[in-house]
């Protein structure tokens, strides 16, 4: 494919989703264009140690500017592609939304949760605003766990329904963390 005159590679890009940015390393593909997945050559996960993103990251980066050079192709291009990849790939709630778009299911759109998970996270809300003191960096870690878990249960899931429900999961616990941080912030 041609940008501009010159020659992108396999790096193409569809706008169509705000994922897209090929095939991933399991086989798994998107329809409209490669995935930040692909882009970095990692696995569609939705739990992603950071120390590897950041290695593929860096080692594309590299393959990039080495291939630039070769190929006589301005860097920028490229390197927007991998820089695109990883902002999606940083945040959990995106790269959990990429994985349940690349799996089928439609990472835009929010579940349903039982009576019993929303009172659990009402409970956490409370807990996260009478949050004080010392009770903070506990409550950090409890919610750094629940995160965890809930990106588990997408890695886990074997159909869109479980894989939207553990999503929305993530999503909620997301947002305590959030609340979490402004609290931390206020203080400091």
């Amino acid at each position: 494919m041609k940008k501009d005159g010159v020659a992108v590679e396999s790096l193409s890009m569809s706008k169509t989703t705000p994922f897209d940015v090929g095939e991933a390393s399991d086989g798994s593909s998107c329809t409209s264009g490669p995935h930040a997945f692909a882009v970095l050559g990692l696995p569609v996960r939705a739990v992603l140690e950071r120390d590897i993103l950041d290695v593929a990251y860096a080692t594309k980066h590299k393959e990039c500017l080495t291939r630039c050079l070769r190929d006589q192709t301005p860097v920028d291009i490229c390197y927007g592609y991998i820089n695109r990849a990883y902002k999606v790939l940083h945040d959990p709630i995106s790269r959990a939304e990429l994985v349940v778009h690349v799996r089928g299911g439609e990472g835009d759109v929010g579940g349903d949760l039982s009576p019993q998970d929303l009172m659990h996270y009402f409970s956490l809300q409370e807990e996260v605003e009478a949050c004080e003191g010392e009770g903070l960096q506990t409550m950090c870690a409890t919610l750094a766990k629940s995160l965890t878990d809930a990106l588990e249960g997408i890695d886990r899931a074997s159909d869109t329904s479980a894989m939207t429900e553990a999503l929305t999961k993530a999503r909620y616990v997301s947002r305590l963390i959030t609340t979490l941080k402004r609290k931390l912030d206020e203080i400091l």
